[in-house]
């Protein structure tokens, strides 16, 4: 289609003169001339991330608005290098792109400790990869990147970190099989992290190349700053690097010799959009593009994990949260319009805000379809090794709603895109909850023996004045009233108990469950009201 409509004209090298032009255009406007700096990735840095799905029918819509504010960052060159004259003369050769072709090996070991760590987003649990640009099959003369993350929860006070370090091609077999390289005797962090690594990946978790990652990066980020850093990922897939035949280097898979087969390959239908600020707050411009609906939210997504989860299905015990059963009791990746689905099938309100679809702008409801149709293609390739994946089935209650109210397939699946995530804080919101109920269960309790006991609520009376029970008709009331209410106080305290427990399985097990209880506070409001009309009435015969 592009070569019938544009002559063979590709997009690529109108978007980066584009991205020149309003990069030249806000350097004039803020009196501050572009230079020549050269960008290059920090080696240890803090970031607030967060990722996004983005439908292939919209990514060129996504770039032209990104350069109006963000420059695309071709690596190794400043954005003050090319002169007007260059620039055209690539316009018209059509030899300049405007995203770099990015491989990352990631490992793990035979028990997926990594994968079930990351899955589980424990504090301090760490990823490794080894990447590099440009090229699909590495070669001797290149120079590799050895990343690792390491996860931190916000509750601690201690931020998620990247750490980056570089080697040369040639010394990574030597560096996997805990050998000294010469990059670990560089100065400084890098070669502490470069050992600390080995020993703690290669040497105590026994840890060797796991999946692979293959997609087409474009970046948007000023050339000088690393404030505000904007990723686009398209042509995502996943290989399976475990258990194949390696290549000439001996320690990953030789993509181009032996092409991958199809078993062993994981095509994401979609681009992956991520953005990343220093500060808390993104810019009001992000928000801005947030808004244009074209963009699906997917907090924490993995490519990792993503390829993980599918390529080794029968070894994985818990899958990622965008994963959501199927009709053939399995768990699939979701679509793009569940992710977008906002609706709840508890709540008719907000059924009626449910998400548009993602695509609207410029996409027609065919695409939508295809999109669905790549998802379930990419994910037979998996499919056998999907199949033992478990499926948590809701709770009978829940099945019964959903089948009385007529709740279509689609929004069972998107009802179980629950994102919940176990922090302590969790735990104690449901001990104070329980805390609650049990004073408020004290209390009735004390209140129903001194009613018991005879004696008045109000007071003010003497001892010479009280009669006894069998000759005062309001004792006889007093006592019938705490023989009513002093129950209620053990049915409140096994009602809390019983809710303590139940919550803390379920946020131990991460069910796609309602927490709240919408029968439990209705019977015993009931419950109590009758007593109140019980003591009531008989209070009303004994005194008329």
């Amino acid at each position: 289609m592009e070569n019938y409509l544009m002559g063979g004209i590709a997009y690529d090298p109108i978007l980066v003169n584009l991205s020149d032009a309003y990069s030249q255009l806000k350097a004039l406007r803020e009196k501050a001339l572009a230079d020549g700096t050269v960008w290059n990735a920090p080696e240890v840095f803090e970031r607030k991330t967060v990722k996004y799905w983005v439908h292939p029918a919209n990514v060129l819509r996504v770039k032209c608005m990104l350069i109006k504010h963000l420059p695309i960052l071709i690596y190794g060159a400043g954005k003050g290098q090319a002169d007007a004259k260059s620039r055209l003369s690539s316009l018209k050769e059509q030899t300049q792109k405007d995203g770099t072709l990015i491989s990352s090996v990631y490992f793990d070991n035979d028990e997926l400790q990594t994968y079930h760590d990351r899955i589980r987003r424990e504090h301090g649990s760490s990823l490794t990869r080894i990447r590099w640009y440009n090229k699909r099959v590495l070669t001797d003369d290149m120079e590799t990147f050895i990343e690792r993350k390491i996860h931190g929860d916000s509750w601690t006070g201690i931020k998620s970190v990247k750490e980056r370090s570089p080697m040369p091609a040639t010394q990574v077999p030597r560096f996997i099989n805990g050998e000294h390289v010469e990059a670990m005797d560089a100065e400084g962090s890098k070669g502490e992290r470069l050992l600390d690594i080995q020993t703690k990946v290669f040497h105590e978790r026994r840890e060797e190349p796991n999946v692979r990652t293959e997609y087409v990066r474009v970046a948007f980020q000023e050339s000088s700053s690393n404030e505000v850093r904007i990723s686009l990922d398209s042509h995502v897939r996943m290989i399976r690097e475990k258990g194949v035949p390696r290549g000439p280097t001996g320690w990953h898979r030789d993509v181009v010799k032996s092409e991958p087969q199809p078993k062993d390959v994981v095509n994401f239908p979609y681009s992956i959009l991520e953005t990343k600020v220093a500060s808390e707050e993104p810019p009001e411009w992000v928000q801005e593009i947030l808004n244009t609906g074209m963009l699906v939210e997917v907090p924490k997504f993995s490519k990792f994990l993503h390829g993980t989860a599918l390529l080794f299905g029968d070894s994985v015990s818990h899958s990622p949260f965008w994963f959501v059963p199927d009709d053939h009791d399995r768990y699939t990746p979701a679509t793009i319009a569940e992710m977008a689905d906002q609706s709840d099938v508890y709540d008719k309100k907000a059924g009626q805000r449910g998400a548009q679809a993602p695509h609207q702008a410029g996409t027609t409801s065919n695409r939508v379809e295809l999109s669905e149709i790549i998802v379930a293609q990419s994910s037979q390739t998996a499919a056998g090794a999907r199949e033992v994946i478990p499926v948590a089935e809701p709770d009978t209650a829940t099945k019964k709603k959903m089948k009385s109210k007529g709740v279509d397939k689609k929004s069972v699946r998107t009802a179980a895109l629950v994102r919940t995530r176990i922090e302590p804080k969790t735990f104690f919101a449901n001990e104070r909850t329980f805390l609650a109920w049990l004073t408020i269960s004290v209390l009735v309790m004390f209140m129903g023996l001194t009613l018991l006991d005879g004696a008045s609520l109000v007071g003010g009376a003497t001892a010479e004045s009280v009669k006894p029970c069998e000759e005062d008709n309001s004792c006889r009331v007093r006592e019938i009233s705490g023989v009513l209410i002093s129950p209620m106080a053990l049915v409140l305290m096994a009602y809390s108990l019983y809710q303590y427990r139940r919550r803390n399985i379920q946020i131990l097990r991460r069910e796609t469950v309602r927490f709240d209880d919408q029968r439990g506070p209705v019977l015993i409001t009931g419950l109590l009201l009758a007593i109140l009309i019980t003591a009531f009435v008989i209070s009303a015969r004994a005194k008329f």
